[in-house]
């Protein structure tokens, strides 16, 4: 096996995808481990693509299938080589060399992806980019460069792996709200994503506030990602649950009182750093991915909040909206994993109880609940909808809800199974 400078190993390719045709019974390793991008020729990952294609809807793989599939195709013709797949055949990899050869494809498509976005802070520094800016884009691409490399591990391997998380003892970031955290498993975990669908008016911010400001006065630090409601209304709510006052009382004749005047400073001492807002109406898919990067390097957060998933902007001309949230849903999940992140994402549900703007966050996301409820009533419950390696457990029910919007924010509460209304406030 042989690496050019340039990041690439056409040898190699060759040889897998010969070993594709050559081995169509177990093409789907290849399917797995590898896409596209980890074929630097043209023609490869077009290639690659079609015998993909082929496998996956049950038809035979082989030179004859292949060919008749890139005959007509740009790259192929250009070669100017009738042969070519044939003669891949005769260079087909073995089966022993298999995993050095996924290896070495998906280590340079890493390098190549993280050359171009070097490349790119490269041009932006020389052009006057705040040197700040820059650095974040090179943080960037590292994370986008190693993001989704597949890697082929032995149960050897993974077995240790395992064995790594239980001695690290990976504890669980606890919502606050204690029979939510029951329901969880005891609250959210590092490199999952959580997903919470309501209708209009059940309260998604309330909650989704409710839990960043309890995981940071846990001493957590959490980005909330506010597209719907600016930082200031949402920190309005925060204050008003801390000085135990009504949520108009930042507009009422009451701002002017001595009373509030000392309650409010007795909220700014208690107040932290650990909840970072970003106030982003209408943000880009984009911009999104930066501004969670940089909240990684700059804040070291420890997960982040979404409010909410549908608001996410950007998609490009090509692809529907479902299409387009559906990547969106995909990455927070995949970026969670990734950087051992936890993610809390809210949604807006139709009246029929489905996700608006498709499945996206259900078909990517570890645990999905509903929030439920009557808007003109404070009790509410959470359906889960979703789970991947819990059980199956509702937050309450209609008849005996779990959870109550108190005024005093207002913040999400929590009423006990004896239906007692508990203040998880007072409980901190």
């Amino acid at each position: 096996m042989h690496m050019t400078e340039d990041f690439t190993a056409l040898e190699t390719e060759q040889a897998v995808l010969g070993w594709f045709m050559m081995n169509p019974e177990q093409g789907v390793l290849a399917a797995m481990k590898l896409d596209a991008a980890c074929f630097a020729h043209p023609l490869h990952a077009v290639m690659f693509e079609k015998l993909r294609e082929i496998h996956a809807v049950g038809g035979t793989v082989n030179p004859i299938t292949l060919q008749a599939k890139i005959d007509k195709n740009p790259e192929f013709m250009a070669i100017n080589q009738p042969d070519y797949v044939k003669r891949l055949t005769s260079v087909a990899a073995f089966g022993p060399e298999l995993p050095d050869y996924f290896a070495l494809l998906i280590d340079l498509k890493t390098r190549r992806r993280l050359e171009a976005g070097c490349n790119e802070a490269l041009t932006a520094l020389r052009g006057g980019v705040p040197a700040e800016e820059v650095a974040l884009m090179l943080e960037e691409a590292k994370l986008e460069a190693t993001a989704r490399s597949a890697v082929m591990k032995t149960e050897k391997q993974v077995m240790a792996e395992l064995w790594q998380d239980v001695t690290e003892q990976r504890e669980p970031i606890r919502t606050g709200l204690p029979r939510l955290d029951e329901a969880m498993d005891g609250g959210m975990f590092p490199r999952r994503a959580y997903g919470v669908l309501a209708r209009k008016k059940m309260g998604k911010t309330v909650l989704a506030s409710t839990i960043a400001k309890n995981v940071a006065d846990a001493g957590h630090p959490v980005l909330f990602i506010a597209a719907e409601m600016g930082d200031k209304e949402i920190q309005e709510r925060v204050a008003c649950r801390v000085m135990d006052c009504y949520g108009n009382a930042f507009r009422s004749d009451y701002r002017n009182s001595k009373q509030f005047a000392d309650k409010f400073a007795e909220a700014v001492a208690k107040s932290s750093d650990n909840l970072i807002y970003t106030k982003a109406p209408g943000i880009r898919f984009d911009a999104l991915r930066q501004l969670i990067t940089a909240a990684i390097v700059r804040h070291k957060i420890s997960g982040f909040v979404l409010d909410y998933w549908q608001l996410v902007g950007g998609k490009n001309g090509r692809t529907s909206e479902r299409e387009h949230l559906d990547t969106v849903a995909q990455w927070l999940a995949d970026f969670a994993r990734e950087n051992n992140l936890w993610c809390l994402v809210m949604g807006q549900e139709n009246q029929d109880g489905n996700s608006r703007g498709g499945e996206g966050i259900r078909l990517a996301f570890d645990m999905v609940f509903s929030l439920q409820g009557n808007e003109e009533e404070p009790e509410r419950w959470m359906e889960m909808k979703d789970t991947r390696y819990t059980k199956w457990r509702d937050v309450g029910s209609e008849a005996m809800p779990a959870l109550f919007i108190n005024e005093k924010g207002p913040f999400m509460d929590q009423i006990t199974r004896s239906g007692e209304r508990f203040s998880t406030m007072e409980a901190q």
